[in-house]
């Protein structure tokens, strides 16, 4: 079977319908760490904690089908297969220590889960397992296709895009990017560090976090620009824009009128709405008194 693809909107998607048929305000409330290990139970799989290696080179694996796992029995000493049912997410015992990161344990249970929801049809039957590797098994794991997409979805999961974004807002008063994206690992519970299990979190943090600044800083340069132009608008239609009065300078000190006489005008220029020729008067004249692209009568200007 092909590897499936699976774009980053549509992760969003999958983590959102999880989420919220869990508990909706886990989605839409209050920013809140995400009890992955209840929402796996709730999905109907068996969560276990094993020492899956000696070494402690597996954090986790997903059995697809009814069988056998390997793990290591330190009373024996040694290795030994124990029966486990399709549907049951193995955790490496090492990750519930008190001294282990939380941040870790609960990234390899939501990329666990992730495989479930996504590779469940791939693995099925034959009799494969996907398993997490730790860091020294990087080059090999995540250059699987399978593997990019577990730790995606597992930190979508973590940290819905409506919540970070929530607590960006909360959050961003007088903290630098480093303590605003610690602050918030906090919160979700989250890896602070990057590694193999927490790298790709804080991109995550990265990429949303500078969109909400960038749209940030356009809605102030959008202000402050309408701050600084100042619109002179045809006196016939109120909607033809004649000319902008430069920074500084009042609309009070420009008269527009209609010219239907003789009546003399600094400028004239031509409504781009309504088509009726528009005068002009500057009554106490500074440098620059206006800013219009075209000055000359009968000439149309947008």
């Amino acid at each position: 079977m092909r590897t499936p693809y699976y774009r980053e909107q549509a992760l969003e998607g999958i983590a959102r319908e999880v989420i919220t048929a869990y508990d909706p305000n886990l989605y839409y409330g209050v920013p809140r760490m995400i009890p992955i290990e209840d929402i796996i139970e709730a999905q109907g799989i068996t969560l276990e904690y094993q020492c899956l290696r000696k070494t402690g080179c597996v954090l986790g694996e997903t059995i697809f089908d009814d069988g056998g796992a390997i793990i290591y029995d330190y009373d024996i000493p040694g290795y030994t297969v124990i029966a486990v049912k399709g549907g049951t997410i193995l955790i490496d015992s090492s990750l519930c220590r008190e001294d282990a990161s939380t941040g870790r344990l609960r990234f390899t249970c939501a990329h666990e889960l992730a495989h479930w929801l996504l590779h469940k049809r791939l693995y099925s039957g034959t009799g494969e397992s996907a398993a997490m590797m730790t860091e020294t098994n990087i080059v090999r794991t995540q250059n699987s296709a399978l593997e990019m997409q577990a730790n995606l979805l597992g930190s979508i999961l973590l940290m819905p895009r409506p919540q970070v974004k929530r607590c960006f807002y909360q959050l961003q008063s007088g903290r630098n990017r480093q303590q605003l994206v610690a602050d918030m690992a906090g919160i979700f519970k989250s890896p602070s560090k990057p590694c193999v299990s927490g790298w790709r979190i804080l991109i995550g943090f990265e990429k949303i976090l500078g969109s909400c600044s960038q749209k940030r800083e356009q809605r102030k340069r959008g202000a402050m620009e309408q701050e600084i132009r100042k619109i002179l608008r045809c006196p016939i239609c109120e909607k033809g824009r004649i000319a902008d009065a430069p920074a500084g300078a009042a609309l009070s000190q420009y008269r527009l009128f209609a010219m239907v006489g003789d009546e003399p005008a600094d400028i004239i220029a031509k409504c781009p709405r309504c088509g009726m020729q528009v005068g002009i008067t500057v009554r106490h004249r500074t440098e620059p008194s206006i800013i219009v692209p075209t000055l000359c009568r009968d000439t149309a200007w947008a």
